[in-house]
């Protein structure tokens, strides 16, 4: 493991995920008149927990954009919309891996986002 990954591991303060889930995230949203369309960005996390997610891009997002994303599971479960913050970015070859913080905002579905986790890491508990 290099150091940025050390370093990155050093932040986390709580359990993750590494689970592949397609995420969309909104790079810009469309103009109200729709005179320009809006701009999804479809990627697939690296690792998941209740309060963030790590996905890998062909490109950089500035840090501190804050971007809607919608996570689709592969359980067929509908799809949980959240607002996430990019805290880091990490290059590696030609793509880059981002640290999403997730918002608890209003209009979002983050506690079900917190509770699919709870659930995952329980039956993670009792797998173990």
């Amino acid at each position: 493991m290099n150091d940025a990954n050390s370093q990155d591991d050093e932040r986390r303060s709580e359990q993750r995920l590494d689970e592949s889930v397609t995420i969309f995230v909104e790079r810009y949203a469309a103009e109200f008149d729709n005179s320009r369309p809006a701009r999804i960005i479809i990627c697939k996390s690296i690792d998941i927990s209740a309060n963030g997610l790590q996905v890998r891009l062909d490109q950089s997002i500035p840090l501190g954009t804050i971007l809607r994303l919608c996570a689709q599971f592969s359980s067929g479960r509908q799809s949980l919309y959240v607002v996430g913050e990019v805290k880091w970015e990490r290059r590696e070859n030609d793509l880059y891996c981002i640290g999403f913080a997730l918002f608890d905002s209003e209009q979002t579905d983050i506690i079900a986002w917190k509770q699919l986790i709870a659930d995952r890491l329980h039956i993670g508990d009792l797998d173990g």
